[in-house]
C-alpha cells in the first residue's frame, strides 16, 4: 500500500513520535527500576550494616593494659558496651541472645589467652534483595568482613593475621516502635578465611 500526499509526511511524523514515546517509556521503566531506596529500605540497610560493624568491632579493646585490675576493668567496660549496643540492631529473642553471648565469650577468651582480637570491620555490603511485607522484611546480602588477630607463641614470638572473608547473609527483620530490628540472622562464608 502506498500513501500519497500529506498523509505520507504525516505518517512518518506519527511513526517518529510513536518511536520516541516507546523509547521514553522504556527509559522511564529503567529509571524507575533503579529509583532511590524507600525510607524503610534505608533503615533496614542501616540496621544490617550497623549489626555487621558491631559484630566486628565490639570485641576490639579500646586499649590493651598488661594485666590485673586494669584488664578486668577494661573487660567489664567491653561487656557493658556489648549489652548497650547489641539491642540497637537485634530484637529481643534467641538471635539477640546468641549474638550477645558470642561477643561476651569472645571478650572473655581474648582477655584470658595468648591471642588477641586487635581490630575488625566491614569493607563493603551489597544488598542483593530487600522484600518488605508490612512490618516484616527479608533481606539477602553479600559482605566482606575483616579482622586482625595477634598471636603470641610459647617462645614469645608475636604474629598477626588479617583475614578477609566474603559472607552471604540472610536476615529477617521486624519493625516496631524503635525501628527495624533483626529477628533472625544466618551468615555463611562464601570465600576467604574465617573472620
Amino acid at each position: 500500500m502506498t500513501i500519497r500526499g500529506r498523509w505520507a509526511t504525516g505518517g512518518r511524523a506519527v511513526i517518529v513520535l510513536v518511536a520516541a514515546g516507546v523509547v521514553a517509556a522504556g527509559l522511564a521503566m529503567v529509571l524507575g527500576a533503579t529509583s532511590a531506596p524507600s525510607p524503610d529500605e534505608l533503615a533496614i540497610q542501616s540496621t544490617i550494616q550497623g549489626a555487621l560493624q558491631a559484630r566486628m568491632t565490639l570485641e576490639v579493646p579500646p586499649a590493651r593494659p598488661a594485666s590485673g585490675a586494669a584488664a578486668a576493668a577494661m573487660a567489664s567496660q567491653m561487656h557493658a558496651r556489648v549489652d548497650a549496643q547489641i539491642g540497637q540492631y537485634y530484637a529481643a529473642g534467641p538471635t539477640h541472645d546468641r549474638m550477645a553471648s558470642a561477643l561476651h565469650q569472645s571478650i572473655a577468651g581474648d582477655n584470658a589467652g595468648q591471642s588477641r582480637y586487635v581490630a575488625g570491620g566491614v569493607d563493603w555490603v551489597h544488598f542483593d534483595s530487600i522484600t518488605i511485607n508490612s512490618a516484616d522484611a527479608q533481606v539477602n546480602v553479600h559482605a566482606q568482613l575483616w579482622n586482625r588477630q595477634s598471636f603470641t607463641s610459647s617462645t614469645g614470638t608475636t604474629t598477626e593475621t588479617n583475614p578477609r572473608s566474603v559472607v552471604v547473609g540472610r536476615y529477617a527483620l521486624h519493625r516496631d516502635a524503635s525501628g527495624w530490628r533483626i529477628t533472625n540472622e544466618l551468615l555463611s562464608i562464601e570465600s576467604g578465611d574465617r573472620p
